[in-house]
């Protein structure tokens, strides 16, 4: 209980109203509250995120970083939002109809695939990169995206395209999530 009220007071929470009354947010993170001072071994949440404003999102990030700090519990956080996980998680399992399509380290499988924008001085087509058998390309008009596979040759081969721009962007873990998808065989 001395636990429970010590985070009560240093993220600000007051019990004195109704829960009911409560924002999301608020309820959430009494609820976070309870879990990390009953020093739960497992910790399971569902959709975390799923009707927090955009500060809220913010927030209840912190108070989890915050939070597990300075315990040892196992987290699992199902979502759909992927840009919020990305912040606060080690290791992901990404599941289609019960079939896992990817799992590891975060930041370590996004080697594997790199994402390029290149300009041309006409407009092109697709068929300039098929070859590259890229997993993502959009083309609008003379300015190219296009993600492939990291390989040795793939630089080499991009500027075999006669680019007058080409910049390397970093991937994030909605991007990686498209690309495992598409190769999985069916793009979402």
């Amino acid at each position: 209980m001395e636990m429970f009220q010590a985070y009560l007071k240093k993220f600000d929470i007051s019990l004195k109203g109704k829960m009911n009354h409560f924002s999301k947010g608020m309820r959430r993170r009494v609820f976070l509250t309870l879990a990390i001072a009953s020093q739960v071994k497992y910790l399971f949440l569902d959709e975390a995120f799923d009707g927090l404003d955009p500060l809220a999102r913010i927030e209840f990030n912190h108070f989890l970083l915050e939070s597990f700090e300075n315990h040892t519990m196992t987290v699992i956080i199902s979502s759909h939002s992927l840009k919020d996980l990305e912040e606060i998680i080690d290791g992901y399992v990404i599941l289609d109809h019960q079939k896992v399509l990817a799992s590891g380290k975060m930041m370590e499988n996004f080697e594997q695939y790199v994402k390029f924008q290149m300009a041309y001085t006409t407009p092109i087509t697709e068929n300039l990169f098929k070859t590259l058998s890229p997993t993502e390309l959009k083309i609008v008009g003379k300015i190219v995206q296009i993600v492939v596979r990291r390989e040795e040759e793939i630089i080499k081969a991009l500027q075999e395209t006669n680019p007058v721009m080409m910049e390397e962007l970093e991937m994030d873990f909605n991007d990686y999530f498209t690309n495992i998808v598409t190769e999985g065989g069916e793009k979402r």
